[in-house]
């Protein structure tokens, strides 16, 4: 039960005044404030009336007191937040947005200045009648937070205002605002401070028969928004809690009359709203293989080195298309970037021969891996005079083809968690007799027989995939001739080339609930091209 009345809430006002100057924050007036208290008891009691208990309002029935003056000036919460709001939108480039929990339509009005196109949702119809006034190019919805009325990755921005606050969790609202949200995409929001929340921030309304009570208000914590934000997949980016300024109208017109010294320093300097921005660099997955998570939605990471294009950029973009969060690598930062951006993955420079540049990148990565897939590599080094010429030409094959492997692994294995795969990509050239790129391949499969064994314990696989005549990546440069690319499909049992998403077909797999028993491996991807059993 709730119970108020004025001459508690000036009470309590007075209280945390004596507080705050007993702690020293400056403004603090102590014998004011046991002056003003003093005061308060000896009113007239008519005048504030008995305590009286406060029945609940549901959000529906509170703002449809409220609607009509929910943001016409009146509100000093408002005053506060939106600049903070605008700091965080403003730079946004314009897309399609999401006003969840949009009311009378105050941010999407803003959003659609800056060009976005916008959708409001709400689930008061009082409040989204006048949003559809002020902002008559929107589109407005009744719809709950918990089941927006959009598909999936549908949108680039999703903005929440002041509204969180009544939700009684926050880890299935992020997840919802996610599901819309495109890889990449911005998540804003903005709440009452839980310090504000005893200062009066509970918002109050009457309902139908005139009767005062209190909507729903959660006390939500800068670490619930973020272990909220980490839960439904969201890379926190900027955190603002502006204050409250210096006003005589803290309080309230009690307040004013009977304790201004008090209501004055209760809420001077306390911040008045908690505001956030997140980003969606991560979608959301059903795990298919580690035990302990079968069925319960939760993220599974990723690594793919080599993967700014070809064969692991089409690996990366097939665990990225089934909700995995992922990670890139690539030593090109441009064509990185834009493999990234294209399949919703997270890109890092890295050059996985040089140890210095793997330490920094295990710094950038998250603590616990799922998946590593080894598929940095290719021709490397050319001939040069002589012995030396030789021996250089042959290290920087190995280096890129063995080394790079040997060394993530090395550095990664430690993070991966039980029930996790490897997987390496080998090729078609180590029984071929390639020169050292295919002995390179070869020790491959050979290292991966020891590692295998050594990760056997803890549940991990670890795998080499050797892919054929591949068409369709960078491998050949400008040398592939036609002569040669008809001889190469002519081997195959299959008629034509392998293709990248062949080869990120069969990583899946050995990624898979299904591929739990099978370790230690080379599965030759060929189309028939070289026979083994």
């Amino acid at each position: 039960m709730t119970v108020s009345g004025n001459r508690a809430f000036l009470l309590g006002l007075a209280g945390v005044a004596l507080l705050r100057a007993q702690a020293g924050d400056p403004g603090g007036h102590p014998a004011a404030g046991i002056a003003e208290i003093g005061a308060i008891p000896a009113a007239d009691p008519a005048e504030f009336g008995p305590p009286a208990a406060l029945k609940s309002i549901d959000t529906v029935t509170g703002y449809r007191d409220w609607a009509a003056a929910y943001d016409t000036g009146t509100n000093p919460l408002i005053a506060v937040e939106e600049p903070v709001i605008a700091s965080f939108v403003d730079g946004l480039p314009p897309g399609r947005a999401l006003d969840a929990a949009c009311g009378t339509g105050r941010i999407a009005r803003r959003l659609a200045d800056l060009g976005h196109e916008v959708i409001g949702v709400d689930s008061s119809p009082d409040m989204l009648a006048p949003a559809r006034v002020k902002v008559p190019e929107g589109v407005f919805l009744l719809g709950e937070l918990l089941a927006l009325p959009l598909p999936d990755a549908s949108v680039d921005l999703v903005t929440c205002c002041l509204a969180l606050t009544h939700q009684p969790e926050l880890i299935p609202v992020l997840r919802e605002f996610v599901r819309v949200l495109k890889p990449g995409g911005h998540l804003v929001t903005s709440d009452v401070h839980v310090l504000s929340l005893y200062l009066g921030g509970v918002a109050g309304a009457r309902d139908a028969g005139g009767e005062y009570g209190l909507m729903p208000a959660s006390r939500w914590f800068a670490s619930d928004y973020l272990a909220a934000a980490k839960a439904a997949g969201l890379s926190f980016l900027d955190h603002a809690e502006p204050r409250w300024g210096d006003s005589p109208d803290h309080g309230g017109p009690p307040a004013r009359k009977w304790c201004p010294g008090s209501a004055r320093a209760a809420y001077a300097a306390t911040p008045a709203v908690s505001a956030w921005r997140f980003r969606r660099d991560r979608a959301r997955f059903r795990s298919k293989f580690r035990p302990e998570s079968r069925g319960v939605d939760m993220p599974r990471t990723i690594l793919v080195t080599g993967a700014g294009t070809g064969i692991g950029r089409a690996i990366a973009a097939a665990f990225a298309a089934e909700g995995d969060e992922v990670h890139i690598t690539g030593r090109r930062e441009a064509v990185v970037k834009e493999a990234a951006d294209a399949i919703g993955a997270v890109p890092h420079v890295c050059d996985h021969t040089d140890p210095a540049a793997l330490d920094a990148l295990g710094e950038r990565l998250p603590g616990h891996l799922d998946v590593l897939v080894n598929n940095a590599g290719g021709l490397a080094g050319e001939d040069g005079e002589g012995l030396a010429g030789l021996a250089a030409a042959w290290r920087a094959m190995l280096d890129a083809n063995l080394l790079t492997a040997v060394l993530t692994t090395e550095l990664l294995g430690p993070r991966l968690r039980e029930g996790g795969a490897v997987v390496h990509i080998g090729s078609i050239a180590a029984d071929k007799g390639a020169g050292g790129y295919g002995a390179a391949k070869a020790a491959l499969g050979s290292w991966n027989i020891g590692l295998a064994r050594e990760l056997g314990p803890r549940g991990i696989t670890s795998n080499v995939v050797a892919p054929g005549y591949i068409g369709e990546t960078e491998f050949f440069g400008g040398g592939m001739t036609q002569q040669r690319h008809d001889t190469l499909i002519g081997l195959t049992f299959m008629g034509r080339p392998g293709a990248p998403g062949d080869i990120a077909g069969t990583v899946r797999f050995l990624a898979s609930e299904g591929a739990r028993y099978l370790t230690g491996q080379v599965l030759n991807v060929n189309g028939g091209a070289w026979i083994t059993r």
